[in-house]
């Protein structure tokens, strides 16, 4: 008669190697995840604390995860309560989400921030260095006296070339109007009254049109020679940080952006500030705009991120990534020892005294 051999599976085999499983992915994700969460937390803090601060606050929160995870795993598996100490993860995890959440958010969104930010301020700056020089060139008067003169000699022509044709009575009158309207500006603009045209002796019109304009033309350079002198001051101090704001932004190298782009905007307001001051000391009546002091959002400025995320709300995607990022690396171990390890509640049995049959 044949003997049938049957085998039985180990369950103590199998129980070894689920463990030895468990303990290698277990052991992977604490080696890989919180390390990584310590360094993210201190680049996403040494902005906003001290560089000593920020170190001790990462190892901190380090510790602490490595810690509690190791706890909870040891009293689930014994079926021992770990309530008090998942509520205690929630200190590391509230500490490490903030600095987190900066260095993710900061890292994504810096280069198109700062663009958006540069291009802003440039276009204020601008704005502030156009409106001194256009300021400073009205405020010669030179302009308006050319568009007047030009008005009486049109005038003054036609007096002079219809019938009867000649120098008379109304073309003498046109030509006092002329010989005011240089008085005039030159009381109001040069502090003196006095006028000093070529005096006509042939009365053709031709020749008093060459006596104004050679007259308005010698005010002209002169207005112009002092202009000058106040907007090369100007220019010297807008064209040099403009022309680095414009490379920055033409050059559509992000590298090259964040590298260089928070000095130029922070000296574009000191410039602007400048020009601005400047100005009013040409121009009395001048107004500009002021730009605020800038505060770049990058992975080393917390406040700038927050105010960024959850304020003015300039990327949602972004802000839901990072919040989604910054807690899987902190909750995946802890996660994967919930699901991984079910729980079963360790009973304990009391003696209630000796029982009868």
């Amino acid at each position: 008669m044949a003997i049938n051999y049957k085998t039985r599976n180990n369950p103590e085999k199998t129980d070894d190697k689920q463990e030895v499983g468990f303990k290698i992915i277990f052991f992977a994700l604490n080696f890989l995840l919180v390390p990584f969460s310590a360094i993210a937390t201190y680049k996403g803090y040494r902005g906003f604390l001290d560089e000593y601060l920020a170190i001790v606050l990462a190892t901190a929160t380090g510790l602490l995860f490595f810690g509690l995870n190791y706890i909870i795993m040891e009293r689930r598996k014994k079926g021992e309560s770990h309530l008090k100490q998942s509520l205690g993860f929630l200190l590391p995890l509230l500490i490490s989400f903030f600095g987190n959440f900066t260095y993710f958010y900061g890292n994504q969104m810096e280069g198109s921030l700062l663009n958006k930010d540069l291009t802003e301020y440039k276009t204020t700056f601008k704005k502030t260095y156009e409106s001194a020089v256009s300021g400073l060139n009205n405020s010669t008067g030179i302009i308006d006296l050319e568009t007047r003169l030009k008005g009486e000699l049109k005038l003054l022509k036609f007096q002079m070339e219809t019938p009867p044709r000649g120098y008379g009575k109304e073309a003498k009158k046109k030509w006092e109007d002329i010989s005011q309207l240089f008085s005039e500006y030159n009381s109001k603009f040069n502090a003196s009254s006095q006028s000093s045209m070529t005096k006509i002796h042939i009365k053709k019109y031709i020749n008093f049109e060459k006596a104004a304009m050679s007259y308005f033309n010698s005010l002209k350079d002169s207005k112009e020679s002092e202009v000058n002198t106040k907007l090369n001051e100007l220019t010297s101090l807008y064209e040099p940080v403009n022309i680095v704001a414009d490379s920055l932004l033409k050059s559509a190298n992000e590298a090259q952006l964040k590298m260089g782009g928070v000095d130029i905007v922070k000296k574009i307001k000191s410039v602007n500030d400048d020009i601005g001051q400047k100005a009013k000391g040409f121009l009395p009546t001048f107004t500009y705009e002021e730009v605020s002091d800038y505060e770049a959002v990058n992975a080393k400025n917390i406040k700038s991120v927050l105010d960024s995320a959850f304020v003015r709300r300039d990327n949602n995607s972004a802000t839901v990534f990072s919040i989604i990022i910054s807690l899987i690396i902190d909750l995946a171990t802890l996660g994967f020892v919930f699901l991984a390890l079910s729980y079963n509640k360790e009973r304990k049995y009391t003696s209630t005294g000796p029982r009868s049959l």
